[in-house]
């Protein structure tokens, strides 16, 4: 009926207003018109039939249809939007990853820069020899205060994983980032990303699945996120830089050279470590002291090769515990995979043992998630090894940087002391000649680390001075500006020396990097035992980092037996007593190219 009432309004409507009989046709539908209005409001309606199930199903179609037709499109925001390479030339585009497949990723939240400072301030005032609360560490609970991100950051990354039939997610103890588990499909959907399956073109077994494009979020939950990890980054798989040992030893006058027996002869042993930098070894653990390694995708431990250091060279290394998936010996006794994973036990383990090691391990090739592992434990390792890294521009964005950063004032704020090794190819970086400037090193770069670099013996086999390793990474940091613990070393070191041009490297306000240096280049490479029970020399700061750690661990140890607190983040410290270091002063890291950064007196590059 209304049906009927609208044409004749329609019709009513098309006749002309003027002309011959054009009053009379109005009069008729106006009188027509209330009739029809009478019966249908006056009169009560006949009951209408009873739906049928295709009826409501047209119906319930009908407005699914008239839903998506009249939706307004939620606006999404581009992450990390600097980042303009999606692919890597050591990994290989595979199939998109199952829709069924497993993953996880960190939402890092929001922080202002109030409470940035904040951390920043509390982290350098308890490092500080000369303030009042020199080595007061936080606990999870008072770091929380400082460390927290709005409840609102919180609820809205929480209601979006709702939304996506997300519940296996949770906020960290120092409530800043949110770790979620979720299916490669409800990623896809979460970020408006592909997600493909990538394998390294050079290293077997080993897999990440990665986005082959940009991420977004939903505006209003990119407003309470910083970025997330791991869609983007493309890692730098390490590969041991081994050299065999000699039959004989060169030089005769130190036995420490074949402490380990003939396979190490003229490789680095723990003999010789003692030997060159005065340390005394431990027979039996502190209370309450411990040290850890991280380890990547495929770098795995057995007993069968600790074993066989520990019987060869008279030591006492052990894994202790074991953090991630769980460890796979097979790939390292028949695959010898392990190298890199082995030099590192073994390096700490014979300059510290038996203090506790923590074997830290992740299969995603993560900082992020490596340090939020580290500060998430109860009873974390206080004196941590990591040999492993990209150079800064590999990073994709300084959100990514920034983000870690913050992780790594959390581990020092609460008393843990992280060591990193600062790179292999010199001042140049892993990218060589690129760009035809520098590469600083990341995340060894990192103000809140205290980055290692390599040096080598200045007489091949000679336990005495050392000279710098032509390839120990180090330089001025295009991402970090320089903290006030180092400025005045660097401002000697920029005034004094010969510079590389200006046009190769960062010449503003950069953290340098590294902080300290030991052993580690190639004339004398460590002894390792690896591949069943086989000795080979492995050389690179990945060697420098665990011996250094080692030494600080053994330092840890006499604190505590004092009923002292831990080092925590040690590079206010060390700088402070520079003159308890070792100075190396010949040499450069040119790594064979061009140019590079010379030693000098003090510190340097």
């Amino acid at each position: 009926v209304l049906v009927l009432v609208l044409v004749l309004v329609l019709v009513d409507v098309s006749i002309p207003s003027v002309g011959p009989g054009a009053a009379r046709i109005h009069d008729v539908h106006v009188v027509f018109a209330f009739v029809v209005v009478v019966v249908v409001v006056v009169l009560p309606p006949p009951p209408p039939p009873p739906p049928t199930e295709a009826a409501m199903m047209r119906a319930a179609a009908l407005l699914a249809v008239l839903a998506a037709a009249f939706a307004v499109p939620t606006p999404r925001t581009l992450m990390e939007p600097e980042v303009s390479s999606f692919s890597h030339v050591d990994w290989i585009k595979k199939s998109r990853a199952p829709a069924d497949e497993a993953m996880e990723v960190i939402f890092v939240l929001q922080s202002s820069p109030t409470k940035q400072a904040a951390l920043e301030a509390v982290l350098l005032d308890r490092a500080d020899p000369a303030s009042p609360r020199f080595r007061q560490w936080l606990s999870h609970e008072q770091l929380a205060e400082i460390t927290a991100a709005d409840a609102s950051h919180v609820a809205a990354v929480s209601a979006f994983l709702h939304s996506l039939g997300v519940y296996d997610f949770k906020l960290n103890r120092l409530g800043d980032r949110i770790r979620a588990r979720m299916s490669v499909a409800e990623a896809e959907e979460a970020f408006g990303a592909r997600l493909y399956a990538y394998e390294h073109a050079h290293k077997h077994g080993i897999r990440i699945v990665r986005a082959d494009g940009p991420y977004s979020l939903p505006a209003h939950v990119a407003e309470a996120v910083a970025m997330v990890s791991e869609l983007l980054r493309f890692p730098n798989v390490p590969v041991p830089l081994e050299a065999p040992g000699a039959d004989t030893a060169d030089d005769a006058s130190s036995s420490a050279w074949s402490s380990c027996g003939a396979k190490c002869n003229n490789l680095v042993t723990p003999a010789v470590l003692q030997e060159r930098y005065g340390f005394a070894p431990v027979s039996r653990a502190q209370s309450g002291n411990s040290m850890g390694v991280a380890e990547f995708q495929g770098q795995y431990y057995d007993n069968t090769d600790i074993s066989a250091f520990n019987d060869a060279c008279g030591v006492s290394a052990s894994v202790d515990a074991y953090t991630g998936s769980a460890n796979n010996p097979v790939l390292c006794t028949t695959f010898g995979q392990c190298v890199e994973a082995l030099l590192d036990v073994e390096t700490i383990g014979g300059v510290a043992g038996p203090t506790p090691l923590t074997f830290m391990y992740s299969s995603s090739y993560s900082i992020i998630d490596y340090a939020d592992q580290l500060t998430e434990m109860d009873n974390a390792p206080l004196t941590n090894s990591v040999s492993y890294g990209n150079d800064e521009q590999q990073q994709t964005s300084s959100a990514y940087m920034q983000s870690c950063s913050t992780a790594f004032q959390e581990a020092g704020a609460l008393g843990l002391t992280v060591f990193i090794s600062s790179g292999d190819q010199g001042a140049w970086g892993r990218e060589g000649k690129s760009g035809n400037i520098f590469h600083p090193s990341f995340p060894a770069s990192i103000p809140y680390i205290t980055a290692v670099g390599g040096t080598n013996f200045a007489a091949k086999s000679t336990i005495g001075e050392e000279t710098s390793w032509d390839c120990s990474g180090g330089g001025f940091s295009d991402t970090f500006t320089m903290p006030s613990y180092q400025s005045s070393f660097v401002a000697k070191y920029k005034s004094t020396a010969t510079l590389p041009s200006s046009s190769l490297y960062n010449t503003g306000n950069a953290r340098g990097l590294p902080d300290l240096s030991a052993l580690g280049g190639g004339t004398n490479p460590y002894c390792v035992a690896y591949d069943g029970g086989s000795f080979t020399g492995v050389y690179g700061t990945s060697a420098s980092s665990p011996t250094v750690a080692g030494i600080f661990a053994l330092i840890n140890g006499q604190l505590l037996s004092k009923g002292l607190s831990p080092l925590g983040f040690v590079n206010s410290f060390i700088y402070a007593n520079s003159n308890c270091f070792n100075d190396v002063t010949t040499g450069d890291n040119s790594c064979s190219y061009s140019a590079g950064f010379e030693a000098a007196a003090g510190w340097d590059p």
